[in-house]
């Protein structure tokens, strides 16, 4: 035996399914709304991570630098180097003045190489050459 519905029963389900619609399309937006976020977290802690890399990589030039300049200073024009994987470092340095005691020394450092847009990060230091109790050491001195 079957029963008869009302009209108002079965306006009811209706109802019932178009809230479950709305309630799984609301859930769908907050979960893409979460997972977004998330991405764009992800890739702004990358890219903060590349430009760290990137100015130790710069300081590390300007470190090597230095250390050639207290061991053989004479024609010591810079050099190009690899300190880490998908890295490079370019040192240029230059003296200033007529005395030749007083030395500019430039890192660009690149990281990661293998980016389409790797991060840059240039660095420069005046270094002046000076004795300290029989110790050869150098003097960093303000930018101008």
């Amino acid at each position: 035996m079957r029963y008869a519905r009302s009209p108002k029963q079965s306006s009811r389900r209706g109802i019932a399914l178009v809230m479950a619609l709305v309630a799984l399309a609301i859930l769908f937006v907050i979960m893409a709304v979460v997972a977004w976020q998330g991405i764009a977290s992800r890739r702004l802690l990358e890219r903060r991570e590349e430009q760290l890399q990137c100015r130790y990589l710069a300081e590390t030039g300007l470190e090597l630098a230095a250390a050639r300049l207290l061991t053989d200073p004479a024609g010591y024009k810079g050099a190009s180097v690899q300190v880490i994987p998908r890295s490079q470092v370019h040192i240029e340095v230059q003296t200033i003045g007529q005395a030749a005691d007083l030395f500019e020394v430039s890192s660009e450092a690149y990281f990661p190489t293998d980016a389409p847009r790797p991060t840059v990060r240039v660095l420069t230091r005046r270094f002046h050459p000076t004795l300290d109790k029989n110790r050869k050491r150098l003097e960093v001195l303000p930018a101008l």
